[in-house]
Parts: C-alpha cells; sequence; structure tokens
C-alpha cells in the first residue's frame, strides 16, 4: 500500500512540475492593452513611449518611466504597440516599430529596479596578533 501511495505521489509531483513548466507566460494576444497599464503608467509616460516607438518622435522615455515601464511588464507593452500595428496602416514599417518596442524594453532594463543591489559582504572584525588577550594566569 505504501510503494502504490509512494508512486501515485510522484507521479502527481511529476505532473505539477512538467504543467509548471510548460504553462505559458502571458502573451500580448492574451494580454488586454486598454487595462493592463492602467495600474502603473501615468498618461504622460504612455505618451513618451508611444511617441517614440509608434510615431518615431522624441527621446527615450526617461528612468521614471522606465520604472513604470516596468512595472506594467512586457507582455503589456507588446499587447499595445501590437494593438497600433494592427489598428493602423504600419504595413512597410512593421518591422522598424517593432525594433523600437524592443529597443525601448532593453535600454529601461537597463535602468530598471528588477534585481535589488545588494551591499558587499564584510568580513567580522577580529584581533589581530598584536591585539591578542593576554594571559594573566601565569
Amino acid at each position: 500500500m505504501q510503494v502504490v501511495l509512494i508512486k501515485s505521489f510522484g507521479s502527481l509531483a511529476i505532473f505539477f512540475i512538467i504543467y509548471a513548466v510548460m504553462t505559458p507566460n502571458p502573451t500580448a494576444a492574451q494580454v488586454d492593452w486598454r487595462t493592463c497599464g492602467a495600474n502603473g503608467l501615468t498618461t504622460q509616460c504612455g505618451q513618451i513611449i508611444s511617441s517614440y516607438v509608434i510615431l518615431n518622435e522624441g527621446p527615450l522615455p526617461n528612468d521614471d518611466c522606465c520604472r513604470q515601464l516596468l512595472k506594467v511588464g512586457k507582455p503589456c507593452h507588446d499587447a499595445y504597440v501590437q494593438a497600433h500595428i494592427d489598428i493602423n496602416d504600419f504595413e512597410y514599417t512593421i518591422p522598424i516599430v517593432i525594433q523600437r518596442r524592443d529597443d525601448v524594453w532593453v535600454e529601461c532594463l537597463g535602468v530598471g529596479e528588477l534585481v535589488p543591489v545588494l551591499p558587499p559582504v564584510q568580513a567580522p572584525a577580529y584581533p589581530g596578533p598584536a591585539e591578542a588577550p593576554k594571559n594573566s594566569g601565569r
């Protein structure tokens, strides 16, 4: 009886591992671009990003806008750009728009705070040979 339970548990564990690995992350097609940015991207930053990516005007987003973009995530960013490609007539410039979309994302990753920066580890202080305690018992 115990062997059957162990085999069943092992099979179940393997199933969950495979399911977790094979479950895709959200893609642009699965994200509603109209609502995904509402919780982290200001209108001003959205306009700055749109101007650069879609219209090829203006500078790259500043650090604050990049942090906001990273907060809403790549699927939302991709969905927003894809919606503009679908709505507008970008037939001859689609590769350029996609490239600018990716350029903005990579640029923002460079200023993002995805990985916390930890201070360097310091060794504990210890008494050196000159500071060693003296034997007072002798």
